[in-house]
């Protein structure tokens, strides 16, 4: 199989070329709201903050109502079945069960410095907490198959990737030539050695590598 035919069966191009005309606002509305998750999450830190997470959570629950209400406008609704969205459910579904109080712990409270949990997870608020990035990234990644079904989007996502990604970079080659105290010379990073907008310099070096 071809790159080609891969990419026309990953991304469901139909023969019919659509217009930018006859492209529906509310498919151009997610289609931007997706560019725009890609690259806040990447500006803010790698989506590392609570602050940032919520903001995309925001954008995420915006995606799936401009979604329905592409659906309830032409009595059709659009998903793509792609198998690879198959490990982003089962990590979710594996979060949703260690959430389940199914364990049986039975300590005195004098021999415990934190209140014990009945869930599988001995950290549930993690777990939640990991629970929701996972829903965030398969509403991204479900949205992004869907409605990025045309080449003229596909062509525009991918000069949106390098031309953002080598702004990053050249970014992070002066911030690290300037040799700034933390990023944007603002938010300090004790813990860890950070690179362009990422706390993490190994991050970023994978950001990299997938773009």
């Amino acid at each position: 199989m071809t790159d080609n035919q891969e990419i026309k069966q990953t991304f469901a191009f139909s023969n019919e070329e659509i217009t930018e005309g006859k492209a529906s606002r509310l498919c151009c509305i997610i289609f931007l709201l997706l560019c725009g998750m890609l690259v806040y999450s990447v500006v803010f830190y790698g989506a590392m903050d609570t602050g940032v997470l919520a903001i995309l959570t925001t954008m995420a629950v915006f995606i799936v109502l401009f979604w329905l209400a592409e659906a309830w406008k032409t009595r059709q609704f659009k998903y793509n079945s792609s198998r690879l969205q198959i490990p982003l459910l089962a990590l979710i579904l594996i979060g949703l069960i260690q959430l389940l109080p199914l364990r049986s712990f039975i300590a005195s409270e004098e021999l415990l410095a934190v209140e014990s949990v009945s869930s599988l997870s001995l950290n549930p608020y993690s777990t939640r907490l990991a629970i929701i990035r996972l829903c965030i990234d398969f509403v991204f990644f479900a949205a992004l198959l869907t409605f990025v079904n045309h080449r003229n989007r596909l062509k525009k996502l991918i000069l949106t990737i390098i031309i953002f990604s080598s702004i990053m970079a050249f970014y992070g080659i002066l911030q690290r030539l300037a040799d700034l105290e933390g990023i944007y010379g603002m938010r300090l990073t004790p813990q860890a050695i950070p690179f362009a907008s990422f706390v993490n310099q190994h991050h970023f070096a994978a950001f990299m590598e997938m773009t």
